[in-house]
């Protein structure tokens, strides 16, 4: 991103033949676990995926396997279900059911743990976190002190937006990583995908997430769906520029998702 502008866009398949050839590991400024989905279908994205991920783990062993083992980034649910209505979320499809106990949420990490050592956790997974704010902190907490005892650093947070939560998350859980669901630049079309959006107007959305960036120091990452006609065209990438222009922010989870 320069002076508001979106470069990376234009730069894609620059970027994508680059990752391949170049012995610059710093191509991804560092965030060596970062999936980059840039083809044009989920097949090739996948082999996309394990060149860039072989490449980086060679040039940063020397060819040699990670020491102490393969490391693990574990997907969580928060909720069963989810009320969020996100036109383009499979979960949104089937409306809210229930929300899981901090004990239910803590035990995808348990039984997940007996495959894999876990490195890093991110609240992805089935729900909007946010709205099961309480047993969220807790399930949090729980996973940083013994016997799992992740880093705060390596535990992610997304949500759609829910501005009052937000409001009150730095102060409950410190030092974890916050993402957001933006994928419009625009408060009408964010409506029109995603219709939660309604109740979190985007000018406050972004009033409040400054703050708490302010707060906490720490750069916000930004998750953005490429839809085919809806929030893809290079008028998006301007005004998502412009959007962003004055936040420390990591754009993660760039998609295209084409109508077939």
């Amino acid at each position: 991103m320069k002076d508001g502008t979106v470069i990376g866009w234009i730069l894609l398949p620059e970027l994508r033949d680059k990752l391949l050839t170049s012995d610059e590991v710093d191509v991804l400024n560092g965030y060596h676990e970062m999936w980059i989905k840039i083809a044009p279908d989920w097949r090739e994205a996948l082999s996309l995926k394990n060149a860039i991920e072989d490449r980086i783990t060679k040039g940063k062993y020397g060819g040699k396997p990670r020491p102490g083992g393969p490391r693990s980034t574990l997907c969580i649910s928060s909720q069963v279900g989810c009320k969020m209505g996100c036109t383009f979320c499979a979960t949104g499809s089937m409306g809210f059911k229930s929300n899981l106990s901090t004990t239910e949420i803590v035990e995808q990490l348990v039984h997940a743990s007996r495959l894999s050592p876990i490195r890093n956790v991110v609240f992805m997974g089935m729900g909007e976190p946010l709205n099961n704010y309480n047993a969220l902190v807790e399930a949090i907490r729980v996973m940083t002190t013994f016997p799992f005892q992740l880093s705060p650093k390596k535990i992610t947070v997304s949500t759609v937006g829910i501005i009052h939560a937000i409001n009150k998350l730095h102060g409950d859980l410190q030092n974890i990583n916050l993402a957001v669901s933006l994928h419009a630049p625009v408060q009408d079309i964010r409506c029109q995908i995603m219709p939660a959006a309604r109740a979190f107007p985007l000018e406050k959305l972004m009033n409040d997430l400054a703050e708490y960036q302010k707060k906490s120091q720490q750069k916000i990452f930004i998750e953005y769906i490429m839809l085919d006609g809806v929030n893809d065209e290079e008028q998006h990438a301007h005004q998502l520029g412009r959007l962003l222009d004055t936040f420390e922010v990591v754009l993660k989870n760039l998609l295209k998702i084409l109508n077939r």
